[in-house]
C-alpha cells in the first residue's frame, strides 16, 4: 500500500531530524485542501 510506504517514511524522517538535531519537528501546515485526500 502506497499510503503506508509515504507514512513509514515521514517517520524515518522525523527519527532522523529528532536525532541529528535533538528537538522534534514542527507541525506541518496540511493546507486549505487537506480534506481532499483521496479515499479507497
Amino acid at each position: 500500500n502506497l499510503e503506508r510506504v509515504g507514512d513509514h517514511a515521514t517517520n524515518v524522517a522525523e527519527m532522523v531530524y529528532f536525532s541529528a538535531t535533538g528537538t522534534h519537528m514542527a507541525e506541518r501546515d496540511r493546507g486549505p485542501n487537506s480534506y481532499l485526500t483521496p479515499t479507497a
